[in-house]
């Protein structure tokens, strides 16, 4: 007589000392494959589409990427976007253009550059500089106008309609001065991204998210609203129209992000890399755990005094969505890597199948993903 025995995937939280008396079907190494509906299949190679990014050596600059982002303009249109320490570029029949006004811009080794999509401009930040901005038609970025505040997180709310918002979350200058402005949050004009003056008329509006401590790591929309992420902490912000403009509501002071990127937008929620653990965020309540066999392995003590998980480095957590496979991608920097690579490479990633609840893991060196995944 044949069994079937179900095969649970990567589970290292499982101890292999006691396995007989655990499910069967428990992978020791998945390196190479991903977790399907109905097992697992092989990742597929990874292919050269793109040469590395233009060196510069005055203003040094080695060419690191640190973000990159498609952007998807209202007539269908793509345009890719990459940027260095120094300086944007966009991507096209394989090769890469300078596609900045200013100069030298001086990304901070630990930082990112980040984009959002607001109609047909595309908005970029580095936490160094004023915001970004280029439009379909035009070939550079250039500053964005109306004096908006520097920030390391961007996002735009009802990105396609009039009542859209651009939100600059972790701010750095042109603020009130305030040793808070990490956890500040400030927002556009309804419908204009070029208004930034603070009024019951313009509904630009700003605040503070001091009921937790700790900065802003990441904001992402969901549906019309916004989720704002610290470390250990997320916020719902909801539309209230005047005079409050924009409620933000706390919904964990536990629970958050460990990074921008670490956030992977599945369409009706969250999946969220948090401190501890995997979460799924829909914005109605409370995080929900992600059931996985990797939270010892990953975050706490796995028998080696530590976990899998660089803490030094968990800024440079990434993650990304494959859509047609339903599979989502944690790149993560292990304790094993060398910690002084600038931007920081991660060199390992797990991956979890939501429909099955099956994860896999294995080894990759990312520098940066591409998200939204490439077309």
């Amino acid at each position: 007589m044949i069994l079937p025995v179900p095969m649970l995937g990567f589970t290292p939280d499982l101890d292999p000392n006691i396995l007989p008396q655990q499910p069967q079907g428990v992978w020791v190494d998945t390196d190479g494959w991903y977790p399907t509906e109905r097992g697992f299949a092989r990742v597929p190679s990874a292919l050269g589409a793109y040469p590395a990014l233009p060196e510069r050596v005055s203003p040094f600059d080695d060419g690191s990427c640190y973000g990159a982002y498609v952007a998807r303009f209202l007539d269908g249109s793509t345009k890719l976007f990459a940027g260095t320490k120094t300086a944007l570029y966009r991507g096209a029949a394989g090769s890469w253009t300078h596609y900045s006004t200013l100069s030298d811009f001086n990304t901070d080794d630990r930082g990112r550059w980040r984009f959002a999509m607001f109609g047909n401009d595309c908005i970029a930040v580095n936490g160094q500089y004023p915001p970004q901005i280029i439009t379909d038609t035009a070939t550079d970025f250039a500053t964005l106008a109306g004096l908006p505040p520097t920030a390391k997180v961007v996002a735009v709310v009802n990105p396609g309609g009039s009542g859209a918002f651009v939100f600059l979350l972790n701010l750095s200058s042109t603020v009130p001065s305030n040793a808070l402005t990490p956890s500040m949050w400030w927002c556009s004009g309804i419908g204009d991204d070029t208004e930034w003056t603070p009024g019951t008329d313009t509904q630009a509006a700003n605040g503070y998210l001091n009921e937790t401590p700790g900065e802003i790591v990441g904001a992402k929309a969901l549906g019309r609203n916004l989720i704002v992420y610290k470390e250990k902490a997320i916020y719902v912000g909801e539309y209230a129209g005047p005079p409050t403009i924009w409620e933000m509501r706390l919904t964990s002071s536990e629970s958050g992000a460990l990074s921008h990127e670490a956030v992977v937008d599945l369409g009706d929620a969250h999946a969220v890399m948090g401190y501890d653990n995997f979460y799924l965020v829909d914005g109605s309540g409370a995080p929900r755990e992600i059931e996985s066999g990797l939270r010892r392995f990953l975050f706490q003590d796995n028998g080696t005094g530590h976990g899998d998980l660089d803490r030094n480095l968990q800024y440079a957590c990434q993650g990304r969505y494959d859509r047609a496979a339903q599979v989502v991608y944690w790149h993560y920097p292990s304790i094993n890597l060398d910690g002084n690579t600038v931007p920081q490479v991660c060199d390992r990633w797990v991956a979890w199948h939501r429909a099955s609840g099956r994860w896999t893991a294995g080894a990759l060196d990312v520098e940066q993903v591409v998200y939204p995944e490439l077309p």
